[in-house]
């Protein structure tokens, strides 16, 4: 893609500033870009809620858990 093809994408120029070549260029990533959207919005993605929750309940269980003596001491050792 050149610069001038990059700038009508992003709207600095008109399609008819560019040359015929240019505007089939266009013409292609344009379509490229539909047919990618359209995946990416077609695509059902799964609902991570109830993992990432059941994860961060059973993390926090674990901190709040008294630590047994034996763990206590390997901490302050270093171990």
């Amino acid at each position: 893609m050149t610069e001038r093809i990059q700038a009508c994408l992003d709207g600095k120029i008109s399609r008819s500033e560019l040359t015929p070549r240019e505007l089939e260029e266009l013409e292609e990533l344009e379509e490229t870009i539909r047919t990618s959207l359209a995946l990416v919005r077609g695509a059902r993605l799964p609902d991570l809620t109830p993992s990432v929750m059941t994860r961060i309940h059973e993390f926090r269980a674990r901190e709040s858990e008294p630590r047994r003596e034996s763990e206590a001491r390997g901490k302050r050792a270093g171990v």
